[in-house]
Parts: C-alpha cells; sequence; structure tokens
C-alpha cells in the first residue's frame, strides 16, 4: 500500500509467518531489495547480485538482522504491478551457500510474470469485491426493520439481526 506507506506480505513458503510480521513492521523500510523494485520495469525479472555488490548487501541491517536467521542471502523477483496507489512483488530466495540465481531462472520466472500479474489483480479485485459485502452486510444489520433475502428458489441466503430477532420471536412458544 503505497498510499500508506504500509507492506503486506501475501504468503511465504518456507519462511516463518512471524518474520514476514517483522518484515511488515519494520525491515521493509531497510530493504534494498524494495527500493529497487520502486523503481524497476514492470514485468521485468532482476537478479538481486546484479544491482548489488554481495560485500555492501551483507553488511546491511536487512540482511544481518533479518534475512541472516532465515538463511537468505540471494534473490531473484519482478514487480507484478505497480501504481501510484499500491505495489505487487513476486521473489524467491535462496542461501549464501547455493549462490546466486542464473540468468536461465529468471527468465523462467519472467515467462510467468504476465500470469502473476493477473493472479494478483484477480485477487485484488476480489478482495474489494469482499470489503464491498462486508460493508453491506454490516449495513443491513444496523437497518431496524427486518430485511430476508431469499435466491430464486425462495431458500433464505440473508436476514439481518432484525429480521432473525422476529423469526426468534416467532418460534417461542406462547
Amino acid at each position: 500500500d503505497r498510499v500508506r506507506g504500509k507492506p503486506a506480505v501475501m504468503g511465504t513458503l518456507q519462511i516463518d509467518p512471524s518474520r514476514a510480521q517483522l518484515y511488515e513492521q519494520h525491515y521493509y523500510t531497510v530493504d534494498p531489495w524494495n527500493r529497487h523494485a520502486m523503481s524497476s520495469q514492470v514485468g521485468r525479472v532482476t537478479l538481486t547480485h546484479q544491482f548489488m555488490r554481495d560485500a555492501d548487501f551483507q553488511r546491511s541491517e536487512f540482511y544481518q538482522d533479518y534475512l541472516r536467521q532465515s538463511d537468505i542471502f540471494y534473490a531473484l523477483g519482478t514487480t507484478v504491478e505497480r501504481t501510484p496507489d499500491h505495489m505487487a512483488v513476486f521473489g524467491v530466495q535462496c542461501g549464501h551457500r547455493k549462490g546466486p540465481f542464473s540468468q536461465e531462472a529468471a527468465d523462467m520466472v519472467e515467462l510467468i510474470a504476465p500470469h502473476l500479474r493477473q493472479a494478483y489483480l484477480t485477487r485484488r479485485t476480489l478482495r474489494t469485491v469482499t470489503q464491498m459485502c462486508a460493508t453491506l452486510t454490516e449495513t443491513l444489520h444496523l437497518v431496524a426493520s427486518p430485511v430476508l433475502i431469499v435466491d430464486g428458489g425462495g431458500r433464505l441466503q440473508f436476514a439481518n439481526r432484525a429480521a432473525a430477532l422476529v423469526r426468534a420471536f416467532d418460534l417461542c412458544p406462547s
């Protein structure tokens, strides 16, 4: 979220979720890979060792205090989407002992970059729709009159709190 300056890690594989929280709380501010992603070409895969010397990276707070504990040193990544409001990045990392990623690996990821972008845009759209539905649901619960929503077969799909109270009252024996 570039407007609020707050990152959100969408997912990780073989990385402790608490480490992702630390990234969201602080380490994104000292992440040289993130700074690079801010200006890199969307859809173009970058190898981290090509834009930052290993010795400089090894001395960085990002590596020393954050990545070293997870045995992460090299990465390849692509900026999937970047607008004035938000940015999405995809990355793969490995430890120092494995050495840097090859250009061949970067080329393979670059082939799937358009699909990553489409998946991200779909997820973002679904999140927006889900938030709109939650707002509508909460609004309908605030309505004092009973609200019932049924499907084409007459099956109840939604009842606001007022409708649920009326229904509960009607079911009580006299």
